[in-house]
């Protein structure tokens, strides 16, 4: 088992609002101690007093000309501490939704998310995932246990239109889905085994929706359209898609 040596100590320097928010403004760019103080509403004192015990712990460091910035170790425990953030943010949900089914890489990116919106009602994502594929002008990737047959309808259109269409189903197909399922020359359809989540993902925006522990279907999904968000929502979309085989219907 790793030992979480020292993280106590780094837990306590970092247990303050301005400190956090002083080394995420840090991280951007060089400040002077007034500019920070003016910029996060601190008095000359009290950013004074905060600046100096980061220096001490080694997060950040005053360059000659007067102004700080977060060293190279500050940088990476902000790195680090997104997913933890993200974590928190989204506590109640990862009470009762499961990620570990997942690759552990993706488990550690999950601060990849962060600029994502956590949407719980049913109908509102319905909607919405309609709106994303009717807006694709590239490609829709789709990863789902059954097939959406309004889904399905409104991606036989964009597939008319030319829109690229990757499908990750479940092995367990019914009839209906394979009723619904759209074929043609824009088409590539795979099988996997147990699909882990509810992913679309198109050129402009992605959304993924996580299974409860009990492993039902799930109806709250996280939404985003930011270049992180993209690639973590389409980076696990391709690993379970390269594992996949090939539908025949």
């Amino acid at each position: 088992m790793v030992r979480l040596e020292g993280l106590d100590v780094l837990f306590f320097d970092l247990a303050s609002e301005s400190r956090l928010a002083i080394l995420q403004e840090l991280s951007k760019i060089s400040l002077k101690m007034q500019d920070i103080a003016r910029k996060l509403d601190l008095t000359a004192t009290e950013a004074s007093r905060q600046l100096q015990r980061m220096s001490k712990a080694r997060l950040i460091e005053r360059l000659p000309e007067g102004t700080y910035t977060t060293t190279h170790s500050g940088k990476l425990i902000l790195t680090l501490a997104s997913p933890m953030s993200f974590a928190f943010k989204h506590r109640d949900y990862f009470l009762e939704h499961n990620v570990w089914h997942f690759p552990i890489d993706f488990v550690h990116r999950l601060g990849e998310l962060s600029q994502g919106v956590l949407v719980s009602d049913l109908n509102e994502n319905m909607i919405r995932w309609e709106e994303m594929i009717k807006a694709a002008e590239d490609h829709v990737r789709v990863m789902t246990p059954q097939v959406m047959p309004t889904l399905s309808r409104i991606m036989g259109e964009k597939l008319q239109a030319g829109v690229k269409l990757k499908s990750l189903l479940s092995d367990q197909l019914s009839t209906t889905s394979k009723t619904y399922a759209q074929t043609g020359q824009n088409v590539e359809r795979k099988l996997f085994p147990s699909i882990p989540a509810i992913i679309i993902a198109t050129e402009k925006e992605a959304t993924i929706s996580l299974p409860f522990l009990n492993g039902q279907m799930y109806h709250a999904a996280f939404f985003g359209n930011d270049e992180q968000f993209l690639k973590w929502v389409n980076d696990l979309f391709l690993y379970y898609w390269n594992q996949g085989k090939i539908f025949t219907n």
